[in-house]
């Protein structure tokens, strides 16, 4: 299967299926490049982390001592306690729908790291939006890449939505086209997913990220764009 659209006078642009591609981006870990059987590598170092604060402690000034009169003051009353005004509980979460993407990829990811004896991966809000906003670039016109044009690396945006990242990881891929439902959104991505967990080494960039003893956080976000193609970008943070 091709990634390429042919083009012929008088006829349709049309685009040929083609076989799912991904690559994997690494952040505070070894630095590798590797190309082959489809898939890409690309291993980046995050910038050095900013020196430690400091605190300084100042000694408070002693007060005098209070003049003793005679005979004392009566002692006064203690204040009333305040109760609180309990807080009403909040709602409960709404279960997450059958066909949702994310949470279908999460629960595979999450299913793969017990087998694995790993604490399971927790959604992080920052990372999300990162991968969101990631995914809308690619679909733009990049094309699958861990930075287009223009765009700072994944740590940084990361980083720019609130995520303080000691150690990070990316994961993208793209498949299709395929219908306009959220089920077929969601099983492209969970087979995006398979695919990687699949991989063997060394070739394995992207297996390392989801089975890391190192990461803790998820960002995952899918993006079907107008000709059909389905982007997954998933970020990973400690």
């Amino acid at each position: 299967m091709s990634a390429h659209r042919h083009t012929e006078v008088g006829r349709r642009r049309h685009r040929l299926p083609r076989r799912p591609r991904l690559r994997v981006a690494l952040a505070g870990g070894a630095v590798i490049a590797a190309l082959g059987g489809g898939t890409a590598f690309a291993c980046l170092s995050t910038p050095g982390q900013p020196p430690a604060t400091t605190r300084a402690y100042r000694q408070a000034p002693q007060e005098p001592a209070a003049d003793i009169t005679w005979p004392p003051s009566p002692p006064s009353r203690p204040a009333a306690p305040q109760i609180p005004t309990p807080r009403p509980p909040r709602p409960p979460k709404p279960p997450a729908a059958p066909d949702d993407p994310v949470h279908q990829v999460l629960a595979l990811i999450n299913k793969a790291r017990a087998a694995e004896g790993l604490a399971p991966y927790t959604l992080l809000n920052g990372l999300v939006r990162a991968a969101a906003a990631h995914n809308q670039v690619m679909a733009d016109g990049c094309g699958l890449s861990h930075q287009c044009q223009g765009e700072p690396p994944f740590y940084e945006r990361d980083r720019a939505q609130g995520v303080p990242a000691s150690a990070g990881g990316e994961n993208i891929g793209e498949g299709g086209p395929l219908g306009d439902t959220r089920q077929a959104v969601a099983s492209m991505a969970v087979q995006l997913t398979r695919g990687m967990l699949d991989e063997r080494p060394p070739n394995d960039g992207h297996r390392q990220n989801i089975l890391s003893a190192t990461y803790t956080h998820v960002g995952i976000a899918t993006y079907r764009d107008p000709a059909g193609t389905v982007w997954l970008t998933q970020d990973f943070s400690r």
